[in-house]
């Protein structure tokens, strides 16, 4: 919608989820694609406020995380492992699958594509 792309990487999983992701042999990645975070919590900041931004935070001792950076359109992708996913070809909606469990193999069957 905004006619932008991004680069994510260093994204900050929960470790139980990460726990979770190893012992069933899957790739952490289908909690960052898996249609359930709190997006309405992500915002952008241009370079030049960015310090200043994560200066006030930590006075007020509040957390951010830097996910990643936007980019010209086109270009998604994103950085995991010295890998990059390139996620300009991921439509994937966990709506459009009446079973679940098919729409979370198609995920994985995306993240593991050589």
């Amino acid at each position: 919608m905004s006619r932008t792309g991004f680069v994510v990487g260093s994204l900050p999983y929960v470790k139980s989820g990460l726990l979770l992701a190893k012992t069933l042999n899957l790739p952490k990645e289908m909690l960052f694609l898996g249609e359930c975070g709190e997006y309405e919590l992500l915002f952008t900041l241009t370079r030049e406020v960015e310090e200043e931004f994560i200066w006030e935070a930590q006075q007020q001792k509040l957390t951010f995380h830097k996910l990643g950076e936007v980019k010209e359109q086109g270009i998604k992708s994103l950085w995991e492992r010295e890998r990059e996913i390139d996620l300009s070809t991921y439509a994937l909606r966990a709506r459009d699958y009446a079973d679940p469990k098919d729409y979370l193999r198609n995920v994985v069957d995306f993240l593991t594509k050589p």
